[in-house]
């Protein structure tokens, strides 16, 4: 049986024009051809919508580590990825929040940080468990620094 990722579950463009991605849909697959496609098709889209509705063409993203598969990650296909953007959208990316990474995930991170060029590095916020009931605005968040969950929960849902 040939193994599959369900393309509209992993990445999707959220009611906030806002690029969402659920890791828990991924699976390593021996040809991503029309995985990427698909994936360049949505980034491409969500740029679309936000100049137009917007007037802006950078992407929030939002990437929900609840449920991953360790066995399901593929280095190759992150690293490979990271490149590709960085090449393809050197100036759209604004933010990308990631919620739900645990030690392993951040572990992950220090390998491939290496890789991720330092702009975008300043560009990843991961978001803390929700501990305290301290909140913040999302107009008063700083991109260096991990978050309350509480503050973006409902960009996730």
């Amino acid at each position: 049986m040939e193994i599959t990722i369900d393309y509209e579950k992993f990445i999707y463009i959220d009611t906030n024009l806002c690029l969402s991605v659920n890791i828990k849909y991924f699976k390593k697959l021996k040809n991503y051809e029309n995985f990427l496609k698909y994936i360049f098709s949505v980034i491409d889209k969500t740029i679309e919508l936000r100049t137009q509705h917007l007037k802006c063409s950078t992407i929030d993203a939002y990437v929900n580590l609840k449920d991953y598969k360790v066995k399901e990650l593929d280095y190759e296909f992150i690293k490979g990825m990271i490149r590709f953007c960085e090449e393809k959208y050197p100036d759209n990316l604004r933010i990308i929040y990631i919620k739900n990474a645990n030690f392993m995930i951040k572990s992950i991170y220090s390998i491939i940080r290496p890789f991720v060029h330092k702009d975008t590095r300043k560009k990843l916020i991961f978001i803390k468990k929700k501990k305290n009931k301290d909140k913040h605005k999302k107009s008063e968040i700083n991109t260096n620094e991990e978050i309350n969950e509480a503050n973006i929960d409902s960009l996730f849902e």
